[in-house]
Parts: structure tokens; sequence; C-alpha cells
């Protein structure tokens, strides 16, 4: 049937599978930490880029006005 020498390669084989996947896991919590490191950054980056465009708005709408006033005069 089974010879010894395959029997006893099996559980080390086993234990190279199990280290591999720890390692895996490892690697991929890693990449979900930078990822969600990225996400927090594009968060942070569009509030400002929002908060710019509203400033930029206002500003806009201030000098509209500012020019109606100079035409009535």
């Amino acid at each position: 049937m089974w010879s010894e020498k395959v029997l006893k390669i099996i559980p080390a084989l086993l234990f190279l599978f199990l280290i591999l996947e720890i390692f895996e896991l490892v690697l991929i919590i890693n990449g979900m930490n930078k990822i969600e490191k990225l996400e927090a950054q594009l968060k942070e980056n569009l509030e400002t880029t929002k908060t710019i465009a509203n400033i930029l708005s206002e500003h806009l709408n201030g000098m509209e006005h500012f020019q109606d006033k100079k035409k009535h005069k």
C-alpha cells in the first residue's frame, strides 16, 4: 500500500502548507492595512478638495456681485 517514506512526508508537507497559508494571511492583512490608510488619505483629500471648491465658488459669487455693482454706476 503506502510506503513508510510517503507517510512520513505527508505531515511535513501539511506543515509547510500551513506555514505558507499563515504567511499569505499576514501579507493580506498588511495589504489591507495599507489600503485602509490610503482610503483615509483619499477621504481627507476629498474633503480638502470640497472645501477649496466651496471657497472658490464663494469667491466667484463675490466677484460677480462686484462686477454687477460696477455696471450700475
